[in-house]
This record gives C-alpha cells, structure tokens and sequence, in this order.
C-alpha cells in the first residue's frame, strides 16, 4: 500500500467516524513525522503550511484535536501555532495546566546528573546530538554513518547498562534514543479531546488534508 493510498484510507475512515450520530469528533496527532515531515535535525523540522491551514479548518468544523509530542511542549506550540489545539509535550507529560506528575519530577534531578555524563559520551561521536528535555533526555545520531551509528549505540548500550535507570524507560527509534519516565499516565490527553475519542493511531501528513476534503461542508 503506498503512502497516499494509506494516507486516504485513513482520511476515508475519521470521516466515516465523524458522521456517526453523536461521534466526538477528535483527532489525536503525532507531530513529528505526521504533522511534519522527519528532518535532518529536530531544529530544522516545519508544519508545511497547507498542513496548518488544514488544521485550522478543523478547528473551525468543530473538531477536538490534541497534538501529543516527544518534543517539549514549548517547541511544539511554536511549530503548531493553531488556536484551540490543545498541545502535549514530553510524550504527554506536559499538558496544559497542569503541573508535572509526581513520578517524572521525582527523576528530574537524577535525569540531570545523567546528562553531564551523557554529554561526555556524545563528546566522542562527533555528529551525535544530545537534547536535554523538561522531562527526558535524547539523543540525536542522524548525522551519523551507518556505521558510526552502530558503533554509538553499542557504547551508549554499554553506558547505560551501568546506569541507574530505575523509573525510566528507553526508547530506541531509527535515529534517535531517549530516556524518559517510566509509563506515563495518558488518561489526561485523552479525556482533554472530549472523552468519546474517535480513534487514536498516527495519522500521515496527507489524511489531514484529506480528511478534510473527504467531510466536505458539513
């Protein structure tokens, strides 16, 4: 299945959804790799401007829509500037209006200490990327060769092998590694979309456009 034909499928499906009797109509989003297409480096990624419009007209149908990132919610308000999308950060963990729960600041502090070290181990990889997250840590290794790439994640296996990660989890993407707290608690962003939630799965970047386009006026 190719990319538009998934991406209208999906489109085809929200909109068959939303015109159920009494259907919330809620979208929740990745924002990375759905709203925006994957970049070289996270500072370079952008909302193409089509996608922001689309959104817009959402909002304006009466769409519920939530953004849930891995980037810190500052970054992605600045990314999605949409009125009346509501925004989550750090993987759900930062939401709007809410202070942080009580499990990921309990690991702040030891999240600190581990990105002096961290910063020490990307030190020897030049093109490797450390981010210090509200409530995580990432490492960036696109820039890297395949083969250096390899390299990097068996020490920095190795390195976390010896580390304290009680309460924290690993994530390991295709250019990417990240340390964040444990199982967060996602039941906030849910409810915040209007409690009967339509569907939750990462939507690509021409369903939004086409789902659009598939409600039509209504």
């Amino acid at each position: 299945m190719t990319a538009a034909s998934a991406a209208e499928r999906v489109a085809a499906e929200v909109a068959r959804a939303a015109r159920r009797p009494r259907a919330a109509r809620a979208l929740i989003l990745d924002l990375d790799g759905t709203l925006a297409p994957i970049a070289r480096t996270p500072d370079a990624a952008r909302v193409p401007g089509p996608v922001l419009r689309s959104l817009h007209d959402l909002v304006d149908r009466g769409w519920r829509i939530a953004i849930v990132t891995g980037r810190p919610r500052r970054e992605a308000l600045t990314l999605v500037p949409v009125p009346r999308i509501t925004v989550f950060g750090s993987h759900g963990l930062e939401g709007a209006h809410r202070t942080l729960p009580r499990a990921a600041r309990a690991v702040r502090a030891r999240l600190a200490r581990l990105a002096r070290a961290a910063a020490r181990e990307a030190s020897r990889f030049p093109g490797v990327r450390l981010e210090r997250k509200p409530v995580g840590l990432a490492f960036h290794d696109r820039a890297l060769a395949p083969a250096a790439r390899r390299r990097w994640r068996r020490r920095v296996a190795a390195w976390l092998s010896g580390c304290d990660l009680d309460g924290l989890e690993v994530l390991r993407g295709k250019c990417v590694i990240e340390l964040r707290p444990a199982r967060p608690d996602g039941a906030d962003w849910l409810a915040c979309v209007g409690g009967q939630v339509v569907g939750r799965a990462a939507v690509p970047l021409q369903a939004v456009r086409a789902a659009e386009a598939a409600l039509g006026g209504d």
